[in-house]
């Protein structure tokens, strides 16, 4: 029987489906074909002579510094909770060492390496308060160029932090839960705070959460973890 267009758009390579494939090519395309999108988004909260005026506010300034308490929280509260269900034989919230590991290197590898230590440090993309379209001294630069300005605009560490919560969500409470629901909404309201204060361009955002979710990818087929809304259905009757 063909396929229809919902069963392509969810055909699945590396546990992510075309339609974030798509999304991925939809971004780069986007980019490229009108360099200035990012330019005109900041615009909206540049004012002239006074720059991003929402930057310092409390809901920005809660946002920015609440990720890193809030990941260093959740991950001392991942090892505990491993730690209790090795010593207890529970299996609360689903979390054994292959998910704790999962985890872990997801951070590791793509918030700590791949976008901060990597991208942020050698990509070189004026932050969008630097530029000089916003009264600063760098010329910009378009999304996906390298450039040798030694910014740190691309791509957001913050907003990788953020993006990493949803996949803790997901690998504790599954995609249709309350818990990832609200680690998108925290993501989103991330992304948003450094946009408004001039820290990031949108395509920095965006490529930071799409970073994550193709290494969360990546990392589940490895590891071989299935989300609690993926796992096959046991029948108790037997």
């Amino acid at each position: 029987m063909p396929w229809s267009l919902l069963q392509i758009l969810r055909a699945r390579w590396l546990n992510l489906s075309l339609a974030f494939w798509l999304g991925c090519a939809a971004l780069v395309g986007v980019a490229r074909t009108y360099p200035e999108l990012d330019l005109a988004v900041s615009r909206l909260f540049y004012t002239p002579d006074t720059g991003f005026t929402l930057k310092g506010s409390p809901w920005e300034q809660g946002l920015y510094r609440s990720i890193p308490i809030l990941t260093l929280m959740i991950n001392l509260g991942l090892i505990a909770l491993w730690w209790f269900n090795r010593r207890t034989g529970r299996r609360w919230l689903g979390l054994d060492g292959r998910r704790l590991a999962f985890l872990l290197a997801l951070l590791i590898l793509v918030p700590g390496l791949l976008v901060n230590q990597t991208l942020k440090t050698h990509w070189g993309r004026a932050r969008p308060i630097n530029v000089i379209a916003f009264g600063g001294d760098q010329p910009y630069t378009p999304a996906f160029v390298i450039s040798v300005q030694q910014g740190k605009s691309f791509s957001s560490g913050h907003v990788a932090a953020a993006a990493y919560l949803m996949v803790v969500a997901a690998t504790l409470a599954g995609r249709r839960s309350f818990w990832f629901g609200m680690a998108l909404l925290y993501t989103l309201a991330v992304g948003a705070a450094r946009i408004v204060a001039g820290g990031h361009f949108l395509s920095d955002v965006l490529t930071s959460i799409l970073l994550v979710w193709m290494g969360q990818g990546v990392l589940r087929t490895i590891f071989l973890v299935d989300w609690p809304d993926e796992s096959p259905k046991v029948s108790d009757a037997n």
